[in-house]
């Protein structure tokens, strides 16, 4: 699930977003572009506005993580090759932000995610 955020505080091993729950979400600096970096300043600054993809949700230890790494570059390799037939064409047929649906699709998991760290 890809969610809009803000930067809410920049460490050297990354940075916290928030993503509209309780709990901010992490960028670990690996996260943070497609190529190395060895300063998370070098990509973001304080309140910058970001498009974060959610990878996993920790809810014993109540942690969120997030990328902010471009899909479409991460290899140069076909993503869809290797995949199964099913799963690529759930892939090409993923609707884009501009689409109605995809934001109300969007709303409902931001209202699941907020349910879940409202603990």
């Amino acid at each position: 699930m890809t969610v809009p955020g803000i930067i809410t505080n920049i460490t050297n091993f990354g940075a916290f977003v928030d993503i509209g729950v309780k709990q901010d979400g992490l960028v670990h600096i690996s996260q943070m572009s497609n190529t190395f970096i060895t300063d998370p300043n070098e990509v973001v600054k304080l309140q910058q506005q970001v498009m974060v993809t959610v990878i996993e949700i920790d809810m014993a230890r109540k942690r969120i993580s997030l990328s902010m790494k471009d899909k479409s570059k991460v290899s140069t390799k076909d993503p869809i090759k290797g995949m199964g037939e099913k799963r690529a064409a759930k892939l090409e047929k993923t609707p884009g932000l501009d689409d109605p649906e995809a934001k109300d699709s969007l709303q409902e998991k931001l209202r699941e995610l907020k349910l879940k760290f409202k603990n």
